[in-house]
């Protein structure tokens, strides 16, 4: 009991850092440093920030990247809370997962938990999907898509 004890927490110290890509000294996760990471917890890909790094290939106007600045910064805080919690509850999950105390059910709501907040990241990211719908022209698709082309984005482009 005490061996499998101590490959836990053991386990907590090595993969904590693995899942979050932070060490354990780091208190104040940095969401843009871990995107790639943190993206990976969810199915939709963070685009805003490719679209307004690229504001000037996509030709947008003042008013097309003021309303995507808005919505950054009405959504940016929960998005980054809910990530880190998706991040926080993926290691209690882990922990949890070989104490012989921790019964099946409490182990399914720990994972509905995480999936709740992975609908919350999803709900998000839809609003944005649906705000660059409205305010994309066919001019910025067209570079939109050659933005695409040139990153390592892996979206499937159709035409």
């Amino acid at each position: 009991m005490k061996c499998l004890s101590r490959m836990t927490i053991l386990f907590v110290f090595i993969g904590l850092p693995l899942i979050s890509g932070a060490s354990p000294a780091e208190e104040d996760f940095k969401y843009d440093q871990y995107i790639g990471k943190l993206d990976k917890l969810n199915y939709l890909p963070v685009l805003l920030p490719l679209i307004l790094n690229n504001r000037d290939v996509i030709e947008l106007t003042d008013q097309q990247v003021q309303a995507l600045q808005d919505w950054r910064v009405k959504n940016r805080d929960k998005v980054i809370s809910d990530m880190n919690e998706i991040v926080r509850q993926r290691a209690q999950i882990l922990q949890v997962a070989l104490e012989q105390d921790v019964t099946s059910d409490e182990i399914t709501q720990l994972q509905n938990d995480i999936f709740a907040t992975q609908r919350r990241v999803l709900d998000y990211k839809l609003s944005c999907r649906d705000l660059v719908f409205e305010t994309f022209n066919e001019k910025n698709w067209e570079g939109f898509m050659f933005v695409l082309a040139e990153s390592n984005t892996n979206i499937a482009l159709v035409e």
